[in-house]
Order: structure tokens, then sequence, then C-alpha cells
């Protein structure tokens, strides 16, 4: 026996392949037998004249036979094939079944000859043109196995194990033929099948079976399986061998080379060895595959030693569930995100962390198209985590799916928006307040169970003067106003006295609340971390508070979120501050250019008049509407002195960025010469360069002096 046999990558396919062939081949054989009745060719019809011919009724069950396996080969059956499937099952049925009766009760249903008359005195007929006792049960058999009941109840064992009933049958003739018993064949060759129809079911029950390899009994037999193999080995070879074996020893027998008892020995010494031989060489073949399967473990060992590793150090959670969306595996990385153990884990279904049935469905990746999914998942805490999903079904049925924890890049955005808005209101002009409190508000969001506060401080940074803090009780919010700032006055107080962040992780045991435990008991506050808003002259503004109704300590995003926080409300205090500054002094410039006592006026860099005041319209007798927009020299106001120190009188001006009381003369427009004292100061006006000019008539005192 060869050592090694290649089995075929599809053995299943090979197995439909021969059954196609033998379907084929059976379907021919009916046609050529009943060309031979119609014709009258005996060759057609019988191998050899001392063998039983093909009836016509086996003719054309042969025929139906192989077109029952060609109909049933299509992978999608119509109405029509299965009806065509059905009525020739039952006609090989009823065929075989009226046969048998005819035999039993000697009657005659007159099926025999109901095409074609036989020929008088057949070889081993015993009523002309009937089929013998053992086709006719072959046939009953083989269209029994085809029947719509047991094909409705799709129990293809049963059919299997029909044909290998009539296979069995079969070798059994086939066997008489062989070993020549000619006594049993002249006494009952009316009963027994020809050669050719021996040799024919036994191919015809093994297309058959070959019809459905991956169901029934032939799964085992086709499969790749060790057990598969070896009987697609083994029991071909024992066939052969043994068949041969008890040929030839039947065949010395009976030509006087030993007597019945010697063959007897031969027989069973030759069995012997025959197993023993197979035996060697099965245990060659399980000792190699053995080795060979070790050799797989290991490497599947190191594989999933591998797949283990990638798995658990994965950044990711990786969580594996069976069809039932029950959890499988999990990894490390799934265990710290959502809180529960693995062997909790492993009691949970799907369900249990998905916030809703649509989220749950998320996890069967029946249609899966590589997108990736937000959803929200529920930790055992009962908190909710976003994360990116991302999943597919596995080889073996089982659902895969990839959790990125986002709640990070969440908070940013959330963070990120609430910073655009706030910017948003301050450049709009939103009232102080307002703003305030939307930081606030932000800040609370974003840190679970926070209440928070802003404490802006009086001019002098010596106490508070207002309190800014929805989430906390009006009562509390009274009482800090007046709150003195100093180096051991609370968290707020002393954030404001040291300029630095201070925290207090528990408000019962920190001595800077020593002396105020008595005021905050009631409001049940344990944990307060204040920060200073301090603006970039280094003065500080007020303090950003954060209160807990618990001892805490701040985590570094804490930290994080309270410094962009009060960066914000750093920039908007002091975008306020500046507004009331630069109100203030353009009211206090106001009234000084709007004094009588001076005539003021306002030109740009190009020396064109911007504003001017009354005093300035009466002193040159000038309209605002005539100077606005316009020179002095495209106005017509001359000074010949003026003309003369005008270089002078700009270098100065350029190198010093003023110039103080020069005594110039000038004419009027009414032709007045008057005198006055000339003053030019570069100031700046909304981020340009202007020049004010101030003048004071001294015409009278120079008479005077005259």
């Amino acid at each position: 026996m060869p050592g090694n046999i290649k089995i075929p990558v599809s053995i299943p396919l090979q197995f439909k392949k021969v059954s196609y062939y033998l379907s084929l081949t059976f379907v021919f054989i009916g046609i050529v037998v009943l060309a031979g009745w119609v014709t009258g060719i005996d060759r057609l019809k019988v191998l050899s004249p001392q063998f039983i011919s093909v009836k016509v009724n086996t003719a054309i069950c042969f025929l139906l036979s192989g077109a029952i396996m060609l109909l049933h080969r299509r992978d999608e059956k119509k109405r029509s094939t299965e009806f065509l499937i059905s009525l020739f099952a039952v006609i090989l049925f009823l065929t075989g079944s009226l046969t048998l009766l005819e035999y039993n009760f000697k009657l005659n249903f007159g099926i025999d000859e109901l095409f074609i008359k036989d020929v008088p005195d057949a070889v081993g007929t015993l009523y002309p043109g009937r089929q013998t006792p053992l086709n006719a049960l072959f046939f009953l058999l083989f269209g029994l196995s085809f029947l719509p009941y047991l094909r409705k109840i799709k129990q293809p064992a049963a059919g299997q194990m029909i044909n290998l009933v009539i296979a069995i049958i079969a070798f059994m003739t086939f066997v008489t033929y062989v070993f020549s018993t000619e006594n049993a064949y002249e006494n009952y060759s009316y009963l027994i099948n020809s050669f050719q129809s021996s040799f024919a079911f036994i191919f015809l029950a093994l297309a058959a079976m070959f019809l459905q390899p991956e169901e029934g009994l032939m799964k085992i037999i086709s499969s790749n399986s060790i057990g598969g193999k070896l009987f697609r080995v083994i029991f071909p070879f024992c066939l052969i061998v043994f068949l041969l074996l008890g040929w030839l020893i039947f065949k010395g027998e009976k030509t006087g080379y030993y007597i019945a008892e010697f063959g007897v020995s031969i027989f069973i010494i030759s069995s012997v060895i025959v197993f023993t031989i197979l035996l060697f060489q099965t245990s060659l073949n399980l000792t190699a595959r053995e080795n060979e399967q070790k050799q797989t473990e290991n490497a599947l060992t190191a594989s999933e030693e591998k797949y283990r590793t990638l798995i658990e150090q994965a950044s990711d959670a990786i969580l594996i569930t069976n069809e039932k969306l029950q959890f499988v595996e999990v990894n490390k990385r799934a265990v710290s995100m959502f809180g529960y153990t693995r062997e909790e884990f492993l009691q949970l279904n799907a369900a249990d962390i998905a916030v809703s049935e649509k989220d749950e469905l998320v996890l069967k990746f029946n249609d899966y198209k590589s997108e990736i999914l937000e959803r929200n998942f529920r930790c055992k805490n009962g908190t909710l985590l976003p994360v990116e999903l991302s999943g597919s079904k596995m080889y073996n049925g089982n659902y895969l799916a990839i959790l990125r924890d986002i709640s990070g890049r969440k908070k940013l955005e959330r963070i990120v928006s609430g910073e655009r808005q706030v910017l948003e209101m301050i450049a709009t002009g939103t009232d102080m307040d307002t703003i305030l409190k939307k930081i606030l508000s932000n800040y609370e969001e974003l840190s679970e169970h926070a209440v928070c506060s802003i404490l802006l401080l009086d001019e002098e940074g010596r106490f508070v003067k207002t309190t800014i803090g929805p989430g906390l009780p009006d009562a509390y919010n009274e009482l800090l106003v007046g709150f003195p700032v100093g180096p051991e006055n609370g968290s707020c107080g002393t954030a404001a006295y040291r300029k630095e962040m201070v925290v207090v992780t528990d408000i019962e045991t920190d001595p800077l609340w020593a002396k105020y435990l008595k005021y905050i008991e009631p409001f049940d506050l344990r944990a307060c971390w204040s920060c200073p808003i301090v603006d970039k002259s280094d003065k500080v503004l007020g303090t950003f508070a954060i209160y807990y109704h618990e001892i805490r300590e701040p985590t570094e995003d804490d930290i994080k979120l309270i410094q962009r926080a009060v960066s914000q409300a750093k920039i908007a205090l002091e975008r306020h501050y500046n507004e009331i500054n630069i109100k203030d002094k353009e009211e206090k410039f106001s009234k000084v250019f709007h004094n009588k006592g001076y005539a003021y006026a306002i030109l740009d860099k190009n020396r064109k008049y911007v504003e001017v005041n009354e005093s300035f319209e009466s002193l040159i007798e000038y309209t605002r509407e005539d100077l606005i927009g316009k020179t002095s020299a495209e106005v017509g106001i001359n000074s010949l002195e003026f003309i003369q120190r005008r270089d002078d009188l700009l270098i100065q001006l350029f190198a010093n960025g003023k110039i103080e009381n020069v005594e110039i003369e000038f004419e009027s427009r009414s032709g007045i010469e008057k005198a006055i004292l000339l003053s030019v100061h570069a100031i700046n006006l909304n981020d340009n360069q202007h020049w004010l000019l101030s003048m004071v008539d001294i015409t009278e005192k120079k008479k005077t002096e005259k």
C-alpha cells in the first residue's frame, strides 16, 4: 500500500463529480439497452450470451435512476424539477413493488412486456420480460430513498443507508459471479442479477450516496479527518486485496493444488499478514499525524500567546461575543474602561453595557462596511462612556468589537465650544455678569459635582466686593461680600493674598478655614480649591473657586481645566476694566477738550482737522464744518511767523512729541491780527497718531504790554 496518499483539496467536490459521471453512465446504459431491444441487437442487451439479459423494465429503471440523480444535483430546484424527481422515484418504487408481488403471489399485472415482447426461452428467464426479484428489490429501495417524504424531512442518512443495503446485496451477487458458483447460478439464475446488473447496482448505490457527501454517513467518509482519510485508503485496499486473496485460494482448491483445510490456513495467515501491514502502516500514519498535530499545536500555542500579548497590550478595548452577544473574551483595556473584572464581563451580555437596543445591535456586524461609529456605552458605575466603535463578524460566528475611548476628545470639544461661546460674548459686548456665569457653568458641566464661583475684589484688592456663584446658596454668596484678603482667610482670601492656587481638600480639618467653620457649616461644603485671577500688571482682580460636597483632591486634568477657566475670566475682566478706564478717560478728555478757557483742535497725521471745540471756532472765526477734513492752508488760515519758524518747530515736535507755549501771530478770518500761545502734543486715538493743538488768546495781554 502506498505510504503517502494525497487527499484532494475538496473531497466532497470529487465525490459529487464521481456521482455526476456515474449518473450519466446509467442514463447511457438505459438508452443502449433499450436500443438493443428496439433494434433486436442481442449484444447490446448482455455482455456475453451466457449471462442473463438486461430486461426492458430494468433498462428503463436504470435510465430513470440516472435522471433522478442528475436532477437532484441542481443547486436551485424548481417545482417542475421536484415534481420529476418525485414522479421518477414513485415509478421505480411501484415497478419494484409490483414485480415482487408478481413473484410472491404468482400474479401478472402486465408490466413485464408492457413496451416490448421478450425473446422466447431467454437465458435465466422464468417469466418473459420480467426483471429478477433482486433487481425489483433494488429499484424499490432506490425509489424509496428518493421519495418526497424522505427528502422533505431532510434525512440524507436514511437514503444513504438504503443505498448502502443495495450496494451490499449487489456486491454479494457480484462475488457470486467472480467465484463462478455454477450450481447456484444454474439453479437460481432467475433469482439473481446478471453480472453487468450486479456490477451496475454497486455503482448506482455509490452514485446515490455520493450525491450529498457533506451529510449523513458520507460526512465522515468525505471529511479531512484522520478517520475519513483512513477509510478512503484502507477500505478500497481491503476490498480489493481480500477479494483477490479469496479468489486465488478458491481457484487453488478447485484445481487441486491443496485441500480445503490448507486453503483456510493460507487465508488466515494471509489475513494476519495483510492486517499486520495495514496496522503498521496505520501506526506510521497516526504517528506522523500526531507529530504534525503537535507541531501545529505548538505553532497554535505560540500564535495564541502572540495574539494574547497583542490583545492585552492594545490601547483600545477589544471585546468578543458569541452569536447571542454573550461576552466570551475581553482584554485589559476593556476591564479598565468599563470597571468590570474579566470574570464579571464574561457573565454579561452586550445589552448590559449598551445604552439602548439600537446600540446593542451595532455589535452585530453581518453587514459590516468598515465604518467607524460613535456610540455611548454604560460603565459599571453607571456613567456613560463615549467610544468609537468598529468591528466585524469572525470566521467562527463570533463578533469582534474594538472600542476606543473618546471621552477625552469629547470633553475637549465641549471645552473648546464653551470657550468659543465665551469669546463671542466678550467680542459682542455681553455684560460681564453673564460672561462670568457662562464661564462657571462651562466648568460645572465638565466637572461632575463641582459648584463654582468667582469673587471680584475692590479696587485696592483688600476685600471681596462682588460674588458670582449661581450654584451656591444666596446666603453663602452674601456672606462672602466684604470677606478680607489675608494669609489664612479661607481658600479664596489666601489665594488672592499669595497670588497662587490654594487647594483645600477637607475644609473641616484645614487651618485656612479654622476661623470660618461656624459660618460655612450650614452649607455642607467639604472641599474648596481657589485660583487667583491676576492681570498683566500683577494685580489680583479676583478668584475662581471650585467647591465640592465631599473631600476631594484635584487631578491634573482638573488643574488644567481651572487654568483655562481662569484665563478666560482674566481676558473678560481685563477687557471689562479697560473699557471702563477708556470710558473714564474719554469722559475726562471730553470735559477738558470742551473747556471754554482753551481753544482745542485735533489733527490727524496729515495735519487735517478731526475735531475742534467752540473756543477754537471762536478764536479763528471758522466753523467746525469749515475745518473738518481740511488742513489750515486749505482753509486759508495763514501765519507768516509760523511759516518762517515752521521747520524748527516741526523738528522739535517730531523729536520731543510736543511743542509748548510758542507765541504765534496770525490773521483771523475777519482780518484781525491775533497773538496766541500755541502748544502741540502727540496723542494716540484708535491706534493712530494724532496731534492735539491747544491755543490761548494773548492778544489783549500783548496790547497791554505795549
